[in-house]
Parts: structure tokens; sequence; C-alpha cells
């Protein structure tokens, strides 16, 4: 099992890579993450380039708020350029991330 430990205020909650749907930039000007599972959001210190650098290469930015694990992926909408993950949450994908998006599924 991928494990990671991440920090948020005085705890350090200790995640199981697969089980995460996407991260992606909490409020504006706090320098802070959100880790999305199903059923819960957690709350991480890290900015979500500090993020993705600790994260394996399975976790791809698709725009420039969200990373999506690609493991969640049910569809790619090409023509609306969007990601829908397997849970129903659709994702935007922006034009500078969709190449690399599409080369990492075809990896």
């Amino acid at each position: 099992r991928r494990m990671l430990s991440i920090q948020h205020n005085a705890q350090s909650h200790l995640i199981n890579l697969d089980d995460v749907l996407k991260v992606n930039t909490g409020k504006k000007g706090q320098g802070k993450t959100e880790v999305v599972f199903e059923r819960h959001k957690l709350d991480c210190n890290l900015s979500l380039s500090q993020l993705l650098g600790k994260l394996p290469r399975d976790f791809i930015q698709i725009n420039r708020f969200d990373a999506i694990n690609i493991a969640w992926i049910s569809m790619v909408d090409q023509s609306e350029r969007q990601v829908h993950l397997r849970n129903g949450i659709v994702c935007d994908i922006g034009d500078p991330f969709y190449k690399d998006l599409m080369k990492a599924l075809t990896e």
C-alpha cells in the first residue's frame, strides 16, 4: 500500500494514496490544499505544488486549482475538456495541462 504522511496544523495524518481522488487548492492566499477522498476532505498545510512534489506520477495537475489521481478517471470528455471521476466529480482540464494528461493516460 502506498502511504503518505501529511501535516495539518499540529496533526500528522497517514493517508493511503489509492483512496485519494484529487487534491485542490484551498482558500485563496492561505497556501494550503485539500486532499479529497470519496466521503471526506482533509486540509493540508502544503501548497498544491509542494504536495504534488511528494505525490507519485499518477497524480497529475489538470488545471490551476486541481490535480487528480488518474486511477479514479472514468472518462475524459475531449470536446468539453473535462475529466470525469468514478464517483461523479467532473473537473475542467486547462489548456496548458491537456497534453500532459493525455500523454499520462497513454503511457
